[in-house]
């Protein structure tokens, strides 16, 4: 993991990922405390959190979430009709000195796996949404996120890149 993100940070500079001063100030420290592993995680429960922080958080999800349909979702993995992105886990990450440095969240989408099952194109989609329902693996398709605090900024994880689980 910190192999991966000093390879990200000596080959890309901060300011390619960041388009302000305060995202590239969020991006600093994130990196520096990952790679340093010094951080201190708190598990939080996305329930108590307030309504605006959870629309804000899942604002954030749904958006790192829309790569899946460049990488996941281009091979064998279908989402599910009427389901939505969701926290799967979520913990706050702090530096060695208390500061809160960003969310860390588990984000998932109920899913089926098309490769395991002969998915009837030709029907309608209330037809093959009850099919894979039926005789697909179902499962979810989750991946990793990192938010500001104060949930302006936020990155895919890339060592917890999008994956299907049953």
């Amino acid at each position: 993991m910190k192999i991966l993100l000093a390879l990200m940070l000596s080959v890309f500079s901060v300011n390619a990922f960041a388009s302000s001063k305060a995202e590239q100030t969020f991006l600093k420290k994130l990196y520096s405390v990952i790679e340093a592993g010094s951080e201190v995680t708190q598990e939080i429960d996305f329930d108590s959190l307030s309504a605006p922080d959870q629309a804000a958080l899942l604002k954030a999800a749904e958006y790192e979430s829309n790569i899946w349909y460049d990488t996941i979702l281009e091979g064998d993995y279908q989402l599910k009709d009427g389901a939505s992105v969701e926290f799967g886990s979520l913990t706050k990450i702090y530096s060695a000195a208390g500061e809160f440095v960003a969310y860390k969240g588990q984000i998932q989408h109920e899913a089926y796996d098309t490769g395991s099952c002969d998915i009837p194109y030709e029907e309608d989609d209330a037809t093959i949404q009850e099919y894979m329902k039926e005789n697909c693996v179902a499962g979810y398709i989750s991946s990793g996120i990192y938010v500001s605090p104060d949930f302006k900024f936020h990155l895919r994880d890339e060592n917890a890149i999008e994956d299907f689980e049953e």
